[in-house]
């Protein structure tokens, strides 16, 4: 089943960016209003990444790799940071 894949985290330092990227997100560098967080990227949003996921053993273990998930219908958001 395809899910659109998105992060909860509305800014990242370079590690966790690095980390992203390899799931197709992209984030363009925005220094000037880091004042905040202290992190510079940004991810460009609406940035459709897209995931394949057609079993629960699958499920499963992509969790266990990028953590904590919030899912629905057609959607997962790695829950990496605060959401409303």
């Amino acid at each position: 089943m395809k899910f659109k894949l998105d992060h909860a985290h509305w800014r990242t330092g370079e590690e966790t960016k690095k980390k992203y990227e390899v799931l197709g997100f992209k984030y363009k560098y925005d220094n000037e209003n880091n004042w905040y967080s202290g992190e510079p990227w940004k991810p460009i949003r609406p940035d459709e990444v897209d995931i394949e996921i057609n079993s629960l053993e699958e499920l499963i273990e992509f969790v266990k790799k990028w953590g904590p998930i919030v899912l629905n219908e057609d959607n997962i958001t790695i829950y990496d940071d605060y959401l409303e």
